[in-house]
């Protein structure tokens, strides 16, 4: 799946895509994949970038990773190319057939405002631990930094998992906005709640992707809808 931007004007920032997971609009929570989602090659098999790494150069893991810290604050993970191990809370399951090939794993944050608390791990449809990463479930994973690249415009940091550890089972409350946010890769994979009116801008993917387009404050214009003929 690749990001799209719609070529329209607003007063609030970029129009925000999201899965809701009721077809009903009113649905307040959602899991942010807004223009963050898992990129493709042409063939539209997930294109990974370990960082040019071995694993077996990586450093020893000697202790659970918060999740925050393996996102880092920079776009590019500190991690990327090394073997990790991060606990948290599946909070969404898109590893189905129709789906982005993975799960989202939140925990309980590292108090750094400008890092993101979730991460993509990636689940194939043969992987032995599918059945563990279920919606619910808490677990440690053991696994490689990587990322996905689909072409320059999206770039999302994931885990691709060696071990699945079950832990228990938990929940990770959704994250309050009420304006939009400057830089949306804070909240990257992470569940939140948009407590602000949004307008819907299309429903043109909702079908087929399951995905709506809202926007802050108000209807999105296209420039000929405002602006008079011959003007700049």
């Amino acid at each position: 799946m690749h990001s799209r931007r719609r070529q329209a004007t607003s007063t609030a920032a970029d129009p925000l895509r999201f899965r809701p997971r009721s077809r009903r609009l009113a649905a307040a929570t959602a899991m942010l994949v807004a223009a963050l989602a898992v990129g493709c090659d042409g063939a539209g098999s997930p294109v990974a970038d370990t960082g040019g790494r071995d694993a077996a150069a990586s450093r020893p893991i000697s202790s659970v990773l918060a999740i925050g810290e393996v996102q880092g604050v920079r776009g590019r993970s500190p991690y990327m190319g090394e073997e990790v191990r991060v606990e948290g809370v599946v909070t969404a399951d898109f590893s189905g057939d129709a789906g982005l090939g993975g799960v989202y794993l939140q925990d309980a944050g590292d108090g750094n405002p400008a890092s993101s608390d979730a991460i993509f791990v990636l689940v194939g449809r043969d992987a032995p631990f599918r059945d563990q990463l279920r919606r619910g479930a808490r677990v440690g994973v053991t696994g490689r930094v990587i990322e996905f690249d689909s072409g320059g415009q999206v770039r999302l940091t994931a885990l691709m998992p060696d071990a699945v550890e079950q832990l228990g089972l938990g929940e990770v409350d959704a994250t309050e906005l009420r304006t939009p946010p400057a830089d949306w890769e804070r909240f990257e994979g992470m569940r939140v709640r948009i407590a602000a009116p949004l307008t819907v801008a299309s429903l043109a993917d909702l079908d087929r992707h399951g995905e709506i387009l809202v926007s802050f404050d108000g209807r999105m214009w296209q420039p000929a809808e405002r602006a008079a003929p011959g003007s700049d």
